[in-house]
């Protein structure tokens, strides 16, 4: 993936192991190079598939920060991203064209018409996270205080 980081002090201490220590502590840095390392070699966001797969953790995060990922630094931290090129999602009225749902059924069809429901949000998700090969890094922080 292509990585952009516009703070001056993360792209000096992504660019600088050496200034990274300065910044964050050894551990801390170590572990920021081997997320960037992570990232850089990822064809998309879709090699960190599923969300929150150990070691890395990348997930979207939810709430005022809905938008952003993260990935696992030394905890608590994170380093939080966000998408810069992201293919537009279909529309809710193209999913419900391709809905094999007609309405009619027992009990049992309607679960698995809910199964295929989730499978297939989780499909588009999938999809979504394939389409990012571009991220703007953002900053260091720990998302839970």
């Amino acid at each position: 993936m292509d990585l952009f980081a516009p703070d001056r002090k993360l792209r000096e201490a992504l660019e600088d192991l050496a200034c990274a220590k300065r910044h964050y502590g050894q551990a801390m840095a170590k572990k920021l190079h081997l997320r960037r390392d992570a990232l850089r070699a990822a064809e998309s966001l879709a090699d960190f598939w599923p969300p929150k797969k150990k070691p890395e953790r990348v997930h979207e995060l939810m709430g005022d920060l809905k938008g952003i990922f993260s990935i696992d630094l030394k905890q608590p931290y994170r380093l939080l991203f966000k998408p810069i090129e992201v293919v537009a999602q279909p529309t809710h009225t193209e999913r419900e064209q391709t809905s094999p749902d007609s309405g009619v059924g027992t009990a049992t069809s309607k679960q698995t018409h809910e199964l295929s429901a989730q499978e297939k949000a989780s499909d588009d998700e999938l999809k979504r996270w394939k389409a990012i090969k571009t991220v703007e890094l953002l900053r260091i922080e720990d998302t839970h205080d």
